[in-house]
């Protein structure tokens, strides 16, 4: 019985649940479920007593009861999840139709807007309230074609539907948007079906097409333009020849009006030769496009000649509706054409002169590819010139004799040469196969032989021309320097005569103040002893007593090296005369050397270093022209010092290997790369043009120490420094100089 109770009441429970569902079956269930609860709790208290039976039909009564309505509640379940289903697909289809770019519009059996999406309202600018309710052929809508003409009832694509029951698609007319403004639209409408296949309705979807048309119009415009001022004689025909477009170049190309050929037949029988006719007309008569170039004549008789190309038009279905005809006027390219094989003709007779010329000639020559350096041919004059046949320089190219410092210099240059741009190289300084230096000059053009742009250039051997040129330089820089040295000689006397003047005075006058300074001793001491020190010129008489015969002594040391510096000055500036050579000792022309240079040593660096060997020999030759070389030296290493911290030192010794004195110059200056130190004494070679330098120090320097005999040599490192040094012969070594001195006395 307790069990019973308690399902009891939980069928009480669910059954008043149920009795609250919206649904009618639920509450006839709920309450056919709560009526036998009754029954089975009256039964229980009243009749169960007396007949015990009767319960049990209660309980099943109940039992039938929930198993009842279980029934009827997954029933009801499925049937609310379908609507649920329903109502989702509803709403998505309704979010669909509003968020789509066309407009759509529903219309009734009658041809009245049931419904419109926000595009519609947009599109036709009317608002979907108003839009409800009117039928698709409403006058408001004032409804025209794409040219502007009403269009009628029958045309429009809801009646069409109506009419025949099939979709339409793309229909375009035009409708008045609520701005006054014209709107074409594109239409596509289908019919709406109810189950049983009967037309309850129209579906409409449409776009706004004014944009793309008008520019498709003005995309035919000016496709138009372009026909009728295309330089090419353009017809319409249809496919029996018929004209029905000319634009004005056909006209004027075949002496017609344009009048006068529309209408009529194409070809016009004067045109295009009979024999070409049948050709023509069987290719178009098939469908294919056919070109063709023959000579015609027009309407007055002149000839010309006439390119033609037809092609078919084809419809959307690809039937051949018409013809375009594109003719162009080709007597000018039939005229050049023919110049032109003439022109040929004499171009293969200059292709071979100028090949017997480049062979023959005593010039080097080469061909270069336009653009690079590769070398397509060398004449016999350009083999010999550097040695190599012509197989190799072919391969091997313009390495084979250019220096690798100048090689892409001169690549770029020559990879630069254009028609109307060439090369022009005044000296440039090659090598032969066997090693030996050449100077040539080389002028290159664009010209064009076999066809293509090639680089036509002659290098010219000029090496015998620059060494005579620089010889002779050198020798015009040496009478120039000779004859500069001769002034200044007389200029550097007469200075000399004049400091001599003065100087003499001070030499004579400083002893004889030294003398009455030590005459008046006595005096000034007794004066001191009695009164004590004192002052003369600013200082006491106790410190003066002994600064005065410094000061004396000083005056007349200064003195005698103004004397011995005029003196050497004087013999420097001495004009020599030719071949006067005499023993020679090197120390004694170094300390000239560096006593003239002894203010700009002072200057340059603070550490100067001088060391004169022992028992040194003597050279013979001329220690004016040694003086020269040592003061060129040593002014080169005074300008190669990048501050005075760096220093110069200079050195004399025997060498008794060679039997020979060696000078030395040693700087601690900036030094020189190995492709300056190679050119070192060339002459006009400078590193120092901006500061006027001619270039011919060190060649005069070379030339006037090999012509004592001797050797000039350079050793130099970046950043560390460069040393200078001349050696030579000394006396009684069998030199050349002694057989010169021996001459000359």
């Amino acid at each position: 019985m307790a069990r019973e109770g308690r399902w009891r009441n939980l069928l009480l429970e669910r059954g008043s649940g149920w009795l609250g569902e919206s649904r009618f079956p639920e509450k006839v269930a709920a309450a056919y479920v709560l009526c036998g609860i009754f029954i089975l709790a009256l039964t229980e208290r009243y009749v169960h007593p007396y007949f015990p039976g009767y319960v049990d039909d209660a309980v099943y009564i109940v039992c039938t009861a929930g198993i009842l309505f279980l029934i009827v509640r997954r029933g009801v379940n499925a049937l609310r999840a379908k609507e649920s289903a329903l109502r989702e697909s509803e709403d998505r289809l309704a979010r669909i139709l509003e968020t789509n770019a066309g407009g759509i519009v529903v219309f009734d059996a009658k041809g009245d807007i049931t419904f419109a999406n926000h595009a519609a309202e947009e599109i036709l600018g009317v608002d979907r309230s108003r839009l409800i309710g009117l039928r698709h052929d409403d006058p408001a809508w004032e409804m025209t074609d794409t040219d502007g003409a009403p269009i009628g009832h029958e045309k429009l694509p809801i009646a069409r539907v109506r009419e025949s029951g099939m979709p339409v698609y793309d229909v375009r007319f035009g409708v008045r948007h609520r701005d006054g403004t014209k709107v074409l639209l594109s239409v596509n409408a289908a019919p709406l079906l109810d189950s049983s296949g009967k037309m309850v309705g129209t579906v409409a979807s449409f776009t706004d097409i004014t944009a793309r048309t008008r520019a498709e119009d003005m995309k035919v415009r000016k496709l138009l333009l372009a026909v009728e001022q295309s330089p090419s004689a353009i017809v319409i025909t249809d496919f029996e020849g018929n004209v029905e477009y000319s634009n004005l170049r056909n006209a004027v190309m075949t002496g017609c009006t344009v009048k006068e050929l529309l209408g009529g037949r194409m070809p016009h029988p004067c045109m295009i030769p009979a024999a070409r006719l049948s050709e023509m007309r069987a290719a178009v008569g098939s469908g294919r496009e056919w070109r063709g170039e023959f000579e015609c004549c027009r309407r007055n008789g002149e000839l010309y000649w006439e390119s033609t190309t037809i092609t078919p038009i084809r419809s959307e279905e690809g039937a051949v509706t018409n013809l375009l005809w594109v003719r162009e006027d080709i007597t000018a390219r039939k005229q050049a054409e023919e110049e032109l094989r003439r022109s040929e003709a004499n171009y293969k007779a200059a292709q071979e002169k100028f090949r017997q010329l480049f062979e023959q000639n005593e010039e080097p020559l080469f061909l270069f590819r336009q653009g690079t350096c590769d070398i397509l041919d060398a004449n016999p004059a350009a083999s010999h010139l550097y040695g190599h046949d012509r197989e190799k320089l072919r391969r091997y190219g313009i390495s084979l004799f250019v220096h690798p410092p100048e090689l892409y210099e001169f690549q770029t240059a020559l990879a630069a040469v254009r028609p109307g741009a060439g090369l022009s190289v005044d000296c440039a300084r090659h090598r032969r196969k066997d090693g030996a230096r050449i100077v040539v000059s080389i002028r290159a053009n664009s010209v064009r032989t076999g066809g293509e742009e090639v680089v036509y250039g002659s290098f010219r051997d000029i090496t015998a021309r620059i060494r005579m040129e620089e010889e002779a330089k050198l020798h015009q820089a040496q009478l120039i320097h000779a004859n500069r040295m001769t002034s200044l000689g007389t200029i550097v006397s007469g200075v000399a005569h004049e400091v001599n003047n003065p100087n003499n005075l001070i030499m004579f006058n400083a002893p004889m103040i030294l003398s009455a300074w030590e005459d008046a001793l006595p005096v000034l001491d007794a004066y001191l002893r009695e009164n004590g020190d004192f002052h003369l010129g600013g200082l006491p008489y106790s410190e003066m007593r002994t600064v005065v015969p410094r000061l004396a002594a000083g005056i007349s040391d200064a003195s005698a090296r103004i004397k011995t510096i005029v003196a050497n000055l004087k013999d420097y500036a001495r004009h020599e005369e030719p071949r006067k050579v005499a023993p020679v000792d090197l120390n004694a022309v170094v300390r000239t050397a560096v006593s003239i240079l002894n203010h700009e040593l002072l200057k340059a660096t603070h550490r100067f270093e001088l060391v004169c060997g022992e028992e040194l020999s003597p050279v013979i030759g001329s220690a004016q022209q040694l003086e020269q070389v040592v003061i060129n030296l040593v002014n080169n290493a005074l300008q190669a010092l990048p501050s005075n911290r760096q220093g110069i030192k200079v050195s004399t010794k025997n060498v008794p290997a060679t039997g020979e004195i060696e000078v030395a110059i040693a700087d601690e200056g900036t030094g020189m790369p190995p492709e300056v130190l190679a050119r070192l004494a060339e002459p006009f070679f400078t590193t120092r043009t901006s500061s006027g330098g001619l270039g011919l120090g060190l060649s005069i320097c070379r030339s006037i120490v090999s012509e004592h005999g001797g050797s000039l040599s350079f050793e130099s490192e970046v950043g560390k420094g460069t040393r200078a040094c001349f050696r030579l012969p000394a006396a009684g070594a069998g030199s050349k100089r002694d057989a010169m001195a021996s001459g000359g006395r």
